[in-house]
């Protein structure tokens, strides 16, 4: 049996099925780039194919400008005075200005810590403030008020300035020194000074009958009565003249003058009265009792009072870790 034999297709019949097949994006595009133009836009640095399972693979990375996030905050926030300071090389001191809240929570930072004399802190300690004082600004100082500011500040003034960039060098350590012996000379002559009666050089009688005026000033520390700052004044020079000048006969001199004061205010005697003050007159008393003690081993003589005598009753400091205050 004969095949018949298929209808031939004419022309526009297929390239109307053509079209109708012909899938998506299959046309080539309209403009093929040259050579040149295309190598422009491949990357400089083509990433290795096993790299790109690294984690930010193909993501180009920033320039490492900043080592540290946090330098950008700190160049934005800068102090003003590290700008003045980042260059000086010359020797400065440590300072407070004349503040006696920034020489008091400079107290606590340094000094407390190994000789607590006064009452703990009521509030939280803040960031030193300290004020670098160059010894060509000598001119500039500004000297603390009261015998207790400047005893402690004498004692603050021999730690080095945390901009100071070679604290070890002789002419830093030297300028230290010499402003920590001025603050030194200073806290004495103004004891001197709250002693003195003006009437004495001009009627002796008159002096002799009238009683001893209070020092009228504000206080240093609100836990701390302005009779007991010169004995702490004392006890601190005592301590600088042998950890600092290794001047022992001045050392036990300072002692025994605070030991005269604070027996002259009773502090050796327990007192019924419990008060603001009660725990101060017991630091005072007890820091200066071990001031005498050590005057008194290094120097190697015997004690100026009896050290074990019945008529100390004053009660000890309070401790908030020792349980039986807590």
């Amino acid at each position: 049996m004969a095949q018949t034999a298929d209808p031939p297709i004419s022309p526009s019949t297929q390239t109307s099925t053509a079209t109708v097949q012909r899938k998506k994006f299959a046309a080539p595009p309209v403009k093929v780039a040259c050579l040149s133009c295309r190598n422009e836009e491949l990357p400089q640095d083509p990433l290795l194919v096993e790299n790109y399972i690294d984690p930010g693979a193909g993501l180009r990375s920033l320039a490492d400008i900043w080592q540290d996030s946090d330098a950008i905050y700190d160049d934005l926030f800068k102090d003003p005075l590290d700008d003045t300071l980042a260059d000086v090389k010359a020797p400065m001191v440590r300072t407070y200005g004349g503040n006696n809240g920034a020489i008091l929570n400079a107290y606590y930072i340094w000094i407390h810590p190994y000789f607590p004399i006064m009452p703990p802190p009521k509030c939280a300690l803040t960031a030193d403030q300290v004020v670098p004082l160059l010894e060509s600004q000598s001119d500039k100082l500004e000297e603390p008020c009261s015998a207790i500011s400047c005893a402690i500040s004498a004692i603050l003034a021999l730690i080095p300035c945390p901009e100071d960039r070679n604290p070890l060098d002789p002419d830093a350590v030297a300028w230290r020194r010499k402003y920590s012996q001025f603050l030194a000379k200073s806290a004495l002559e103004s004891l001197e000074s709250e002693d003195e009666r003006p009437e004495s050089s001009v009627e002796p009688s008159k002096a002799l009958e009238e009683s001893d005026v209070a020092v009228s000033r504000e206080k240093f520390h609100p836990d701390v009565p302005v009779e007991l700052e010169s004995i702490i004044a004392l006890d601190l020079l005592s301590v600088y003249e042998y950890a600092q000048r290794g001047n022992l006969k001045k050392m036990r001199a300072r002692a025994d003058s605070a030991l005269m004061n604070a027996m002259s205010h009773s502090l050796h005697t327990r007192s019924n009265v419990e008060d603001e003050y009660s725990e101060a007159r017991c630091r005072v008393w007890w820091m200066t009792y071990i001031c005498v003690s050590q005057a008194s081993i290094v120097n190697n003589t015997p004690p100026t009072f009896e050290v074990f005598t019945p008529s100390f009753t004053a009660r000890h400091p309070i401790i908030q870790v020792d349980p039986e205050y807590s």
